[in-house]
């Protein structure tokens, strides 16, 4: 009797092990779809964005001054129900580098702000900063200290 007790715990116990590796690897993979969904939506915010840049651009002749995303956002005249939701990324992360008339970097054009945001392409990778600039394009800047 003590045997097949014996028996019944071990094959419990295996049962629960296949069941949590399971689970695991489902909450796993749905965290990874979801990351691929954030990343493609952060882009879509991040655009939009730079979209209301130009048209204040337009409107003001100039870019905004440099600060931080919260402020921008309330001088474009967006909120966050402007955005597609993200679960992953915040836009208020986001980092806003305005137009410097100092700046002697070729990589920025001299009237090109960019925005930018660190994201992450693999639940367990290293953060990346993710790029617009004026023309549309979006690059990666890898590491957390990249600059744009």
């Amino acid at each position: 009797m003590k045997k097949r007790k014996k028996g019944c715990v071990i094959a419990a116990l295996i049962l629960g092990c296949i069941i949590f590796v399971i689970a695991a690897g489902t909450f796993y993979y749905f965290d990874v779809l979801q990351l691929k969904g954030d990343n493609y939506r952060t882009k879509g915010n991040l655009s939009q964005i730079y979209k209301r840049l130009e048209q204040y651009h337009t409107e003001h002749g100039a870019y905004p001054d440099q600060q931080d995303m919260k402020s921008l956002l309330k001088t474009l005249g967006m909120n966050e129900n402007d955005f597609a939701k993200v679960l992953f990324f915040d836009i208020n992360t986001a980092e806003y580098h305005a137009f410097n008339r100092n700046q002697e970097d070729s990589a920025q054009n001299i009237d090109d702000p960019v925005l930018s945001i660190r994201v992450k392409s693999h639940i367990f990778g290293n953060p990346e900063r993710l790029c617009v600039r004026k023309d549309g394009s979006i690059y990666r800047g890898y590491g957390t200290g990249a600059k744009p």
